[in-house]
């Protein structure tokens, strides 16, 4: 929940999370943009997972490559398709992720999840 120190508030329709301020924002220095390097071609799709840990980037490379969101750094590469990766979803659990290829097949990957 996203706070003004006024009045706010959440709209949520099916998936999708809406949220609506009322009052005066105050600003924030945005974090500088980080480059996720790992890449071989350029990146089709990227998502984050719905728990924020993950960031997942699909490539014309034929890879996913999974990062984690806080350090920027890669945890794991997919490889599977024999096409370009073109989409991404992911499961409302954050455990798996849907890539969708050109070579027309949809593959079902594991998230790596926190050991006890």
């Amino acid at each position: 929940m996203l706070s003004t120190g006024r009045t706010s508030f959440l709209i949520r329709l099916s998936s999708v999370v809406l949220v609506c301020l009322t009052g005066a924002l105050v600003a924030q220095q945005p974090a500088p943009p980080a480059k996720l390097l790992g890449h071989t071609a350029p990146l089709n799709s990227a998502i984050f997972t719905r728990d924020g840990a993950f960031i997942v980037t699909g490539s014309s490379d034929q890879q996913l490559k999974i990062w984690d969101a806080k350090t920027r750094l890669e945890v794991r590469s997919l490889q599977g398709h024999t096409g370009q990766v073109v989409c991404l979803a992911g499961s409302p659990d954050s455990r798996v992720i849907a890539s969708g290829g050109s070579d027309n097949s949809v593959r079902l990957w594991d998230i790596p999840q926190p050991r006890p």
